[in-house]
């Protein structure tokens, strides 16, 4: 190889080509050639960018349990290097892969592990309002009504237009038997999405 740093970012650049034409499972085999090739060439800003596309390639295919170590990796490599736009972008994805992990654990009915989920994504900073509604949700699944409240306050306060956050609390007010304040929630929620 003449010029192995040329290599590593003509299969960065194909692999995004073949991801937008649904070819994951080469895209993924390129990328991890990039990734070979950043190790030998001790390349930390090309492997932390041939992580983050695996991962999100993974998480493209719902495999959140695998994308999340290596998304996670992506963004130690990024503080290392004090890359500050890079890590703001990581930790931005990351926390979506988090909140998407929570809801397909939720689904399976492992709502322990999906709030820790939710917790982990909220905890990445995120200006999201979808990992504290989500949280709601959960929380009021198993009857804790009051850390639904919070959660959903939490969430309206990111993001005063959420439907959904006031349609929970309204959901949440109605099961405590508190009518008054669940219908001003219901209201609100029909307000912003009628």
């Amino acid at each position: 190889l003449n010029d192995p740093a040329g290599l590593s970012r003509t299969l960065g650049n194909q692999a995004l080509i073949l991801r937008r034409q649904g070819e994951l499972d080469e895209a993924m085999r390129l990328l991890k050639m990039k990734e070979e090739i950043c190790r030998r060439l001790n390349d930390p800003q090309g492997l932390s960018i041939s992580w983050i596309n695996q991962a999100s390639i993974l998480a493209e295919q719902k495999q959140f349990t695998l994308a999340l170590p290596l998304a996670y990796q992506s963004l130690e490599l990024a503080i290392k290097m004090g890359l500050a736009p890079l890590i703001d972008r990581r930790k931005k994805t990351i926390a979506g892969y988090e909140c998407d992990l929570g809801d397909q654990l939720c689904h399976q009915q492992n709502f322990l592990d999906g709030m820790a989920a939710y917790r982990r994504s909220i905890e990445l900073g995120s200006q999201d309002a979808r990992p504290w509604n989500r949280l709601g949700y959960a929380h009021r699944s198993q009857g804790k009504y009051e850390e639904a409240v919070s959660a959903f306050q939490q969430a309206i306060e990111i993001n005063p237009q959420s439907a959904s956050a006031w349609n929970g609390l309204g959901l949440v007010y109605r099961e405590q038997g508190k009518f008054e304040q669940a219908v001003e929630a219901y209201k609100k929620a029909v307000d912003i999405s009628p």
